[in-house]
């Protein structure tokens, strides 16, 4: 926090840049900031980082060692100046991993393998150099990933060496977690709470993910000392510093040797699904597509304590988060009422920072860390991983603007940067794949398992095979693109933006944008694809985004016929048998829930009038007064649990409130199941749904039930704001709650029949 009439810093040194002309790109850039220097030299991707008259220090972009052992340098193919100023340069280098021979001039020049992405940013008076490595496992021969469709390698680092000052050689103390490293030792991080340096005895929990080196140089007038951090070290194991074997510098193993004791220690373990899925080979093993990237920095400070302390402090994002009333003025997304604005708000706003704790506890307490797990979630049907399908991201980045919480936001970046780096297709042989986006799947992106052969493991799944959580699956229904546009307006990432837009134009190819006679399987698929459509649009004002909002929009209203929603046949688990066709709760809010953003978008008077009519829908056939809650089949003959708050009932009750204020006339029909919903859902603990631990939620609740909190309170507090707000109403208010006895025990912990042995 800045103090009010603090002093402010000195003014830094601006950056200077330097571009060093070749005979067709740039060859060289320079960056200077006062006695800091940047240099990247093009044609071997090498980066050097210089200090007053210190020793250099040069790093290599990338490095990578293959399935068959051969070792690859990155060689740089496309190099763009993304942003120059006298504050912030970021320059982005993009290639792939060759031998020595560089780029392949003709067969038989073997072709590169793992291509990379590598953002590199420059601050004034800033003495290091932020990187952003993204990797992304394939050949360069298309032909070979059309053979394989997962794709193995070793290992991959950057290596680090310090130039020795003119003819006297440069001495290196290396220290990380406090102890020395020596010539050919490493310290391997091989799970998230175990690390080791072998050869030296020596063991640990989790280390810190920082190394300092100290060169001793007599031509040095002051030596200072270079260090480098990984951000989320022992979150994203396995990690390594390895010291090189000359004694001249370090490598920062991003992507470690799979070895401890001359052995691979990840095959045949316990909750192999987990953890050693990916590891459990030797090797590393990714579904093609995976691009997964790492953020670190490199850079020199005065001395040993300095340099740690700057590189603790880079290992926390840093967060300034504008003001609520300054978010609502800008109107770029929904209002947003101030946090604990009084009465039975805030009951709801409490009941949402307890699920969200809960969550970060679980994530601590579950071990959800890995390289590939970072920032998702376990167990969405026992033995998968969720791949955030409800969007968890881009509700806490909503959230943590509301309650300015900046451990919010910080999840939130970690969690769309996993969902673009593993869940997302991101390159591929078949260009038709690029911008799928997997569904919740056994290893995030399925491939690893064959259904019904060496595993034991079953997912439920209605009754039918569950080889679509093995083998990876890419539906509508779990596609979000939200998270991503958000993350590149509040953080300026442009991966995140390229991610929103590959998947968004990967969905205006989907059957369900361009034929308006496709069968969908049900209403949530063109209610979700609304919602990204939406998003894309306000985020890009691409207008192919709108048009295909309005076609798909267009499609809704045919099949709906003026019932709010397809009346598609149900299937025999989904009836009691007296009705053959309708539309399940869920389904039915999330279809309408975009409807709502094209209305917001378009003003379509037909949309607005079929907004209305799935509102009806839902209080003629999924609402009950019995209850005073919310089924989740129009069936009255299937034995069904009442639903108040959760995935269905809170965004039930919010469509139903939202087309109160498109046609006020519905307000004396709909006034008693809003409010008697949302009593239930208050007094008996519902909100985040039944047979569930309301201290405890399952994760995948925790987004759902909230999803659209934001314009769900807007609308409440139009239409019954003085009520929900006023001391003197609550009780009144309480007691039109249901008896607790006709929802089950809130007791049931999900990760008991979730969790693996």
């Amino acid at each position: 926090m800045i103090r009010k009439n603090a002093p402010l810093p000195p003014v830094p040194s601006a950056l200077r840049l330097t571009r060093t002309p070749g005979a067709g790109p740039v060859a060289a850039l320079e960056i200077r900031t006062g006695d800091f220097t940047f240099a990247l030299d093009r044609a071997t991707a090498t980066a050097r980082l210089t200090l007053a008259d210190n020793p250099a220090l040069t790093f290599t972009l990338s490095q990578l060692t293959t399935e068959d052992g051969a070792n690859l340098t990155a060689r740089i193919d496309t190099l763009e100046l993304l942003e120059t100023g006298p504050l912030r340069t970021v320059i982005r280098a993009t290639g792939f991993h060759r031998g020595a021979g560089g780029p392949p001039a003709a067969p038989p020049s073997p072709a590169g393998y793992g291509r990379f992405d590598i953002l590199l940013t420059l601050y004034a008076g800033a003495t290091h150099v932020e990187i952003d490595h993204a990797l992304a496992p394939l050949s360069e021969d298309p032909a070979k990933n059309r053979e394989r469709e997962m794709q193995r390698f070793r290992s991959a680092c950057i290596p680090v060496r310090f130039a020795p000052a003119s003819a006297s050689r440069t001495t290196l103390q290396l220290t990380t977690e406090s102890r020395h490293l020596l010539p050919g030792q490493r310290l391997f991080q091989h799970e998230d709470n175990a690390w080791t340096i072998e050869t030296a005895n020596a063991t640990g929990a989790r280390a810190e993910g920082i190394l300092l080196a100290t060169p001793d140089s007599p031509s040095a007038s002051a030596t200072s000392t270079a260090y480098a951090t990984v951000r989320d070290f022992w979150q994203q194991w396995p990690k390594a510093f390895s010291a090189a074997p000359a004694g001249d510098g370090f490598d920062i193993d991003l992507f470690p040797t799979l070895t401890l004791s001359s052995t691979n220690p990840y095959a045949s373990r316990k909750d192999e699904q987990i953890w050693y899925y990916y590891l459990r080979t030797g090797a590393y093993e990714v579904r093609q597509g995976v691009e997964k990237s790492h953020r670190l920095f490199i850079g020199w400070a005065p001395s040993p304590d300095s340099a740690h302390t700057i590189a603790r402090a880079l290992q926390t994002l840093p967060v300034v988060l504008p003001p609520l009333d300054y978010i609502n003025a800008t109107q770029i997304d929904d209002p947003m009422l101030p946090p604990m604005s009084g009465g039975l708000f805030d009951d709801w706003d409490r009941a949402f920072l307890a699920a969200t704790r809960s969550y970060f506890d679980q994530q601590k307490e579950n071990r959800w860390y890995g390289l590939l797990n970072w920032g998702d979630w376990y167990g969405e049907r026992r033995y998968n991983w969720c791949n955030h399908e409800y969007d968890l991201p881009a509700n806490l980045f909503r959230q943590a603007l509301r309650f300015q919480d900046p451990e919010m936001f910080r999840e939130a970046v970690r969690q769309t940067t996993h969902l673009r780096d593993i869940d997302v297709i991101n390159h591929h042989a078949d260009p038709t794949r690029i911008g799928l986006k997997w569904k919740h799947s056994v290893g995030h992106t399925g491939g690893y398992y064959t259904p019904g052969a060496e595993t034991d493991m079953h997912l439920p799944n209605g009754g039918r095979k569950d080889d679509e959580f093995f083998l990876g699956r890419s539906t509508p229904g779990h596609i979000r693109v939200t998270s991503f546009f958000q993350n590149h307006q509040l953080t300026g990432d442009p991966r995140a933006l390229e991610a929103g837009r590959k998947i968004t134009d990967r969905l205006l190819t989907d059957p369900l944008v361009t034929n308006p006679r496709y069968k969908y399987i049900t209403a949530r698929e063109p209610g979700w694809t609304l919602v990204n459509l939406a998003a894309a649009w306000r985020a890009t004002a691409d207008d192919r985004y709108l048009a295909a909002l309005n076609r798909l929009a267009d499609n809704v209203l045919l099949k709906a016929e003026g019932h709010g929603v397809w009346l598609r046949p149900l299937r025999a688990n989904q009836t009691g048998g007296d009705i053959k066709t309708g539309e399940l709760s869920f389904m039915v809010a999330f279809q309408t829930a975009g409807m709502i953003e094209a209305w917001k978008l378009t003003h379509r008077d037909d949309i607005r009038q079929n907004i209305t009519a799935a509102a009806r829908y839902t209080a003629d056939n999924l609402y009950r007064s019995e209850y005073r809650a919310f089924v989740h089949s129009p069936s009255r003959t299937r034995t069904q649990t009442p639903r108040a708050g959760g995935l269905a009932g809170n965004n039930l009750r919010y469509i139903m409130a939202y087309a109160c204020t498109l046609d006020p006339s519905l307000l004396p029909a709909f006034r008693e199941p809003i409010l008697d919903s949302f009593a239930s859902t208050v007094a008996n603990r519902q909100w985040v749904g039944t047979k569930q631990n309301p201290d405890r939620p399952y994760p995948h609740d925790i987004t759902s039930a909230f999803y659209w909190l934001n314009p769900d309170q807007t609308v409440m507090n139009t239409l019954f704001g003085d009520d929900l707000r006023n001391p003197a109403n609550r009780e009144k208010i309480l007691k039109r709650a249901a008896p607790a006895s006709v929802f089950p025990p809130n007791s049931a912990r999900w990760e008991e029949d979730r969790i693996g042995d």
